[in-house]
């Protein structure tokens, strides 16, 4: 007789997973991802906290529910641990682009984890609207700037330095013209020239000090810049789109900007430090208000 074949095992079909394979009451096991080797320890840890406290939740109160309402549960247990992942990235000020990416990359992991299929739609969820509103709205870095960059009183130091330099070669120039005009035999002819050299004179102030504050402050980073800009606002929550309305530049220009993608000296790299070294807020600087979906 022939040996009798065994029957196929049922195949998870769609989003979902198929019907007929029972999902997990209980999530035992870590998510499987590995982190990329720049991100923080110790932005590892709430991630790790929130997987362990999604996982204790989904077992306590998974118990008597019935497979639909526990086919959310799973995607809303599956979802915590990457939105806490996506909001320490946030924090730490990666990119838009490298956040959307990892976000998802952890996603599929942490679905595989709560035992639903690696392509749930998962981009209807609460926790999924919840990280788009965080990466549209967050706002800029509020708290001491991060390791290896200046400290507050260097930055502060460094911006009093360069324009106390500028100062020093206005007032240079200023005594420069004075002698010129004495050194005139006609009263007449200085004060037909007088114009003309305050005019020069201006012009010869404004080019000196936008020179000075350029060189002073091109070491600055992006970073380093923001860090000071915001130290002095604050109790207040200052967007990185406002500032970038203020400046005259649109938002893809600051990622940019700020990834160290454009030449210095160029439109916007003059645009972000002329805002960011005036010590205006946004609102101040520019005062017609942003446009809603302004980008």
């Amino acid at each position: 007789m022939d040996a009798k074949q065994s029957p196929k095992p049922p195949i998870a079909v769609g989003g979902w997973g198929s019907p007929s394979i029972p999902l997990n009451r209980t999530i035992r096991g870590s998510i499987n991802y590995q982190y990329p080797p720049d991100f923080p320890e110790d932005s590892r840890t709430p991630i790790k906290r929130e997987e362990i406290r999604a996982a204790r939740e989904l077992t306590e109160k998974s118990k008597d529910v019935s497979e639909r309402d526990l086919r959310v549960m799973l995607l809303a247990c599956a979802m915590r641990p990457a939105l806490a992942f996506a909001l320490e990235m946030i924090r730490i000020h990666w990119g838009a682009d490298r956040i959307d990416s990892q976000v998802r990359d952890f996603i599929r992991g942490s679905l595989v984890w709560a035992g639903l299929p690696p392509d749930t739609n998962f981009e209807a969820s609460a926790e999924w609207r919840r990280y788009q509103d965080e990466l549209l709205g967050a706002p800029v870095f509020q708290g001491p700037p991060p390791a290896k960059q200046m400290s507050q009183i260097e930055l502060v130091s460094a911006n009093m330095e360069a324009r106390a330099e500028a100062r020093a070669h206005e007032e240079y120039l200023v005594e420069k013209i004075k002698s010129e005009l004495r050194m005139k035999d006609s009263l007449t002819d200085s004060a037909n020239l007088m114009p003309d050299l305050m005019a020069d004179l201006q012009e010869e102030v404004e080019v000196s000090i936008s020179r000075v504050d350029l060189s002073h402050n091109q070491h600055l980073g992006p970073k380093t810049l923001r860090d000071l800009y915001i130290a002095n606002f604050s109790n207040e929550k200052i967007k990185i789109l406002d500032m970038c309305w203020a400046a005259g530049q649109h938002y893809r220009e600051w990622k940019r900007w700020f990834a160290g993608e454009l030449k210095a000296g160029s439109t916007p790299d003059l645009a972000f430090r002329k805002l960011l070294l005036s010590g205006i807020r946004p609102s101040e600087y520019k005062s017609k208000p942003r446009p809603k979906r302004w980008e």
